[in-house]
């Protein structure tokens, strides 16, 4: 969950953590007038399980009334040096309980956002070309979307002869997604958008693979 309740949240929605980077910050806020959070962080890998490939230099901290505090994340593994690699920082807020109130339940939520690792061998690539070079047809009523190249590419909508697709949320380096459709046979146009490095929805028209 990238946007903020209760007044607290993140100020951005991933982070690209480049090879010759040496940590990555991450702001996060607290609009309330009065109380402070207990910001807990942690990465997880793919899997949802929690990872150390990533370490949270500042794993509990405190955002106070009106104030923002820097999560900062820092490489802790030699990572693939040829495509993309994904993780999730966790991020949950914590509201202390109420003075007197002994049984009252502290107030806590999580945000998730993506970590992705860009190795230097990708520096001279974008993410605009690349999301061109994906790949479709649609056989037996499926629909086959693979993606050729070492970049994680972020989907936030995929369109069919006006129909709109539900597919994964991203499609992994050279990987493939297959679903079902019902699309006419001389559909040769994919209308989709993919969500660039800074969160914007671009959208792009891929023309039928043989």
């Amino acid at each position: 969950m990238q946007s903020s309740y209760a007044g607290v949240g993140l100020e951005t929605t991933r982070v690209i953590f480049n090879e010759g980077d040496k940590n990555q910050g991450v702001v996060a806020f607290n609009t309330d007038k009065t109380v402070s959070y207990l910001a807990q962080s942690w990465v997880e890998n793919q899997h949802e399980k929690q990872s150390n490939d990533f370490v949270v230099m500042t794993p509990l901290l405190k955002v106070r009334p009106e104030q923002k505090n820097t999560v900062q994340l820092m490489k802790n593994v030699n990572l693939n040096a040829d495509q993309e690699s994904m993780y999730w920082l966790n991020v949950k807020f914590i509201a202390p309980n109420q003075k007197d109130a002994d049984n009252t339940l502290k107030y806590a939520m999580t945000h998730r956002i993506k970590v992705l690792y860009r190795p230097s061998t990708l520096s001279k690539m974008t993410m605009a070309e690349e999301a061109k070079k994906l790949t479709w047809n649609v056989q037996n009523g499926q629909l086959n979307l693979k993606n050729p190249t070492p970049f994680y590419i972020h989907l936030a909508e995929v369109k069919l002869a006006g129909q709109a697709i539900t597919t994964p949320t991203y499609i992994a380096p050279y990987a493939q997604i297959n679903q079902k459709v019902n699309a006419p046979a001389q559909t040769n146009v994919l209308h989709l958008s993919y969500i660039n490095d800074h969160g914007r929805a671009m959208p792009i028209e891929l023309s039928a693979s043989s």
